[in-house]
């Protein structure tokens, strides 16, 4: 901000520090789709501010774009971000949504089916997952596990009750008395209620967000996608029977792969309109958007707005410094698990990329399933048969169309992950790697 005399220049592109962590944090898991993880924190950070409308979900958003290009990981970087854990959300494959009567996993069994009465006794069927004790579940974990820290008193009333409950239950050791039994029964439920107490106090003084991820929207069926209108209209719903489930505090994502196709065709020059090495965003949104208005009823995306992020195929350059990047996590697992130094040819990361350009439209999916067929299940086996220890140094290279390892023992210095003769990258990749 610039200070001019009596007037302050405002500065509308500066995030808040909640959102600029977040930013930061989803561009060292998510690489090279900078802008839509930009707007997405420009979107967390307004549903942050005390303008947001109430009655809403928290926040919902769409992803769409190729497969593999980081739109799932930015919903499990999400829930690590908020809950420290990459599983901490509800995560719905619509997939298996793609029948009519599949709405019933969602709200419930209607009147006259089995499990209506019982909506949560597993004898009948699995709770609904739009139910509120499923979707609060993952914040719910989150929430007692650092209770100690956000607040101690509350921890400690809980561990009492737990300890209070052990010594109860003591007393049905042997053959108690049906008198007993009533009676430790009774004093068993009454701490039952002061622990639902406990956890429901620290809930209304800590509200609990949630992640909620819609996963391949577009093979729901169409009953699916009309269910949820409401959700995204007032940030609640109707079970089956009767109740009312409140998104208020979720954070609603639904990922699609619409426009794969287009894109695809674009990215092998079936159609070049600037996919590829010379990548355009600009074109990449316009095909998606179009493919979505396409698929999706105008209601559901008029509900979805301007939250609409586009993540971008990836180009040559992009999936080799991605590969790069899992060879280091690859190390650093070793360093866990089985510590030893690898180092690679650059002639193995060329034969390993042009394996992956074969299908291009897998994205950094290809990228993992072709580096552990050709790399990690030979490093594995390699250990297995006894032939590389620890702390050893194990050279990979390329003998033809296949990949070998050579344990060098000329150095029994243990290191980190080396790369033999790497072309310098270019700054944007060079400042990913470098922030990790």
């Amino acid at each position: 901000m610039k200070n001019d005399g009596a007037f302050v220049n405002l500065d509308p592109d500066l995030l808040g520090e909640e959102a600029r962590k977040l930013l930061d944090f989803l561009k060292s898991r998510v690489l090279f789709q900078n802008e839509a993880l930009t707007q997405l924190a420009r979107a967390y950070d307004f549903a942050e501010s005390p303008l947001r409308q109430p009655h809403t979900t928290f926040l919902q958003m769409m992803f769409i774009g190729c497969s593999g290009v980081g739109k799932t990981e930015t919903a499990r970087a999400l829930a690590e971000f908020l809950f420290g854990s990459r599983l901490a959300m509800t995560k719905i494959d619509c997939g298996n949504l793609n029948e009519k009567y599949s709405g019933s996993m969602l709200v419930g069994s209607t009147a006259g089916y089995m499990g209506y009465d019982h909506p949560t006794d597993p004898r009948y069927s699995n709770p609904p997952q739009f139910s509120q004790k499923v979707i609060n579940k993952p914040a719910l974990d989150h929430l007692m596990r650092n209770l100690k820290f956000i607040d101690p008193n509350k921890y400690l009333e809980l561990e009492d009750i737990s300890k209070q409950a052990k010594e109860i239950k003591k007393g049905l050791e042997g053959t108690p008395t049906p008198e007993v039994v009533v009676a430790i029964g009774q004093q068993v439920t009454m701490l039952e209620e002061r622990r639902r107490g406990v956890i429901e106090r620290a809930v209304l003084q800590h509200p609990l967000k949630q992640v909620i991820l819609l996963d391949e929207f577009e093979k729901a069926h169409t009953s699916i996608r009309d269910m949820i209108l409401p959700i995204l209209d007032e940030g609640r719903i109707q079970m089956a029977n009767g109740e009312f489930t409140s998104f208020e505090n979720a954070l609603v994502i639904i990922t699609s792969n619409v426009g794969s196709r287009e894109l695809a065709e674009s990215a092998r020059g079936k159609h070049p309109i600037g996919f590829g090495e010379h990548s355009s965003s600009t074109e990449a949104s316009d095909i998606a958007r179009n493919a979505a208005r396409n698929i999706f009823p105008p209601e559901f995306m008029s509900r979805m707005g301007n939250n609409i992020f586009v993540f971008n195929p990836l180009n040559r350059a992009q999936r080799r410094a991605i590969l790069e990047q899992k060879f280091r996590q690859l190390q650093r697992f070793c360093d866990e698990r089985f510590p030893v130094t690898i180092s690679v040819s650059e002639e193995v990361f060329e034969f390993l990329l042009n394996l992956c350009e074969r299908n291009p439209e897998e994205g950094a999916r290809m990228l993992e399933k072709t580096l552990h067929q050709h790399v990690t299940s030979l490093i594995g086996g390699l250990i297995n048969s006894g032939q590389i220890d620890k702390q050893d140094r194990v050279v990979l290279s390329l003998e033809g169309s296949r990949i070998t390892a050579i344990r060098d023992n000329s150095s029994s210095k243990y290191g980190s992950f080396e790369f033999q003769e790497a072309p310098t990258l270019p700054n944007s990749v060079a400042d990913v790697f470098d922030s990790n």
